[in-house]
């Protein structure tokens, strides 16, 4: 009965071994978890980014081609500047998702249940208040864009009564004369 007990307790201090030895593999792994998880939140971050900038350069493009009627050359600059950062951006999100699919804490961790602390919450907050920066910027922008706008009708408007004006006041004016634009 004493060898028996003894063997017991023996079998009973291997595994409370074995338990702490996995234990502290847990704690290594929750350990590279968390930067490996502010690493893609950092990177994720900059997609964000570049997309909210292709959306800001889109935007602008097509108001500058509406209200001021761009020349082919700067046209075609903006355009390169798009499909750069087009390229930019899935070069980011390329890389992105290829280092963290290779890296094997990933492959450890991606079945677990995420957890929740304050690192996790602050990370969120500060991603939603960037998001309401974003878009108080965009809100920002759209009302210059759409007091310009107005204030460009307004200038059309003007330039037409101002032409109409001209037209009846000099009867034999030639409208089909070009005057040079310097």
């Amino acid at each position: 009965l004493d060898d028996r007990i003894h063997e017991i307790k023996r079998d009973l201090d291997i595994k409370e071994q074995q338990l702490s030895g996995v234990k502290e593999r847990f704690q290594n792994l929750q350990e590279k978890r968390i930067p490996l998880a502010n690493d893609f939140i950092r990177l994720k971050k900059e997609v964000q980014q570049q997309e909210s900038q292709i959306v800001l350069y889109e935007n602008h493009l097509k108001e500058q081609e509406r209200i001021e009627g761009q020349s082919k050359v700067q046209l075609q600059e903006v355009l390169d500047d798009i499909l750069k950062d087009r390229d930019d951006l899935s070069s980011l999100k390329y890389q992105l998702k290829f280092e963290v699919e290779i890296n094997e804490i990933y492959e450890a961790v991606k079945s677990t249940r995420p957890i929740n602390s304050t690192a996790n919450m602050n990370t969120l907050k500060e991603l939603r208040t960037n998001t309401l920066d974003q878009l108080k910027q965009v809100q920002k922008t759209r009302g210059e864009w759409e007091a310009r706008r107005e204030s460009s009708k307004k200038r059309i408007n003007d330039l037409e009564g101002t032409k109409k004006n001209l037209l009846m006041e000099f009867d034999n004016f030639d409208e089909k004369l070009v005057f040079p634009v310097n």
